[in-house]
């Protein structure tokens, strides 16, 4: 008895809520991401910093693999100056990798700023595009987003890089 109520019940709400019409939107934030000046800029000081580390760390694995090579062929240098070089060239080794780890966290920081400043910008900016055209649903679009088809009609992706780009710094 409990179960045919349920059962009732639960056709009940579906079919009322299938009778309303919900108008959707898409978004492909990837897209805005790449395409958009405003969001391309928000992105330049993290790649300005990962290019300055990369060289960096370069210049720095390179000098290091130098003294490696110079260490392994010294000939003739006493048990002592060995074990000094091999120490000093650990205390290196351990360096770049300590200044590898904090530019990838200094990388992530950056990223994740730049995100949410975006964030911040495109909340508002997709909000009264979805007021404006009568939008109850915006869905992101996108290789992972999961929606197999979007039909170009209710795709906002080119209002929102139009929008953003227009905005005032």
């Amino acid at each position: 008895m409990t179960a045919r109520i349920l059962t009732a019940l639960v056709a009940t709400l579906t079919a009322g809520t299938l009778s309303a019409q919900v108008n959707v939107g898409v978004v492909d934030f990837d897209l805005v991401f790449q395409s958009s000046t405003r969001a391309r800029a928000a992105f330049a000081a993290v790649e300005t910093y990962t290019t300055e580390k990369q060289a960096e760390l370069k210049t720095r694995a390179e000098r290091f693999q130098a003294r490696q090579r110079e260490l392994q062929s010294a000939v003739g240098l006493a048990e002592a100056e060995l074990a000094t070089r091999a120490r000093e060239l650990r205390e290196e080794q351990t360096a770049i990798q300590r200044t590898r780890e904090d530019a990838e966290r200094e990388t992530q920081r950056l990223t994740q700023a730049a995100l949410k400043t975006l964030d911040e910008i495109l909340g508002p900016l997709v909000r009264e595009l979805a007021r404006e055209k009568n939008l109850q649903l915006i869905l992101q679009a996108g290789p992972d987003a999961g929606i197999v088809f979007v039909d170009p009609a209710i795709d906002l992706t080119a209002d929102v890089i139009a929008r953003l780009d227009a905005l005032p710094e």
